[in-house]
């Protein structure tokens, strides 16, 4: 089919078998890599006469671990909610911008060691509440 829509195409230059054979060998090609592109595999496995089929494991957590670990941001967020402003500040713009401690102490308009230190009571403060 695709020799005689392209047939306006052939220029004479080779023998027209040999164009026509280039012509079915790129069009096998072409289905070999979409098949190789979309690879298919059976759910099934046959042994002997009895035929077996996979099971798939969801990989989603379960309802119960999801609530857990919404629990725990909860939680985590009203502790930090509780620490005092100034070491609340620190870890708040830490967490959010992913920042050194230099670039937090810019924003935050304190010194690098002020930084260090709050972010450490911070962080001290926030594992004893918590446990």
């Amino acid at each position: 089919m695709k020799a005689y829509m392209h047939l306006n195409t052939f220029d004479g230059r080779a023998q027209f078998s040999t164009w026509l054979t280039r012509i079915a060998i790129n069009s096998s090609l072409m289905i070999l890599r979409t098949k190789r592109a979309h690879p298919e595999t059976s759910m099934e496995i046959r042994d002997g006469d009895t035929w077996q089929s996979w099971e798939i494991v969801d990989q989603m957590k379960n309802a119960e671990e999801l609530y857990a670990a919404h629990e725990r941001l909860e939680r985590l967020r009203q502790t930090i909610s509780r620490l005092q402003p100034s070491l609340r500040n620190v870890l708040e713009i830490h967490q959010s911008n992913d920042s050194s401690l230099k670039e937090v102490s810019e924003f935050a308009g304190i010194s690098v060691a002020a930084t260090k230190s709050r972010l450490s009571r911070a962080k001290k403060t926030l594992r004893k509440l918590l446990s």
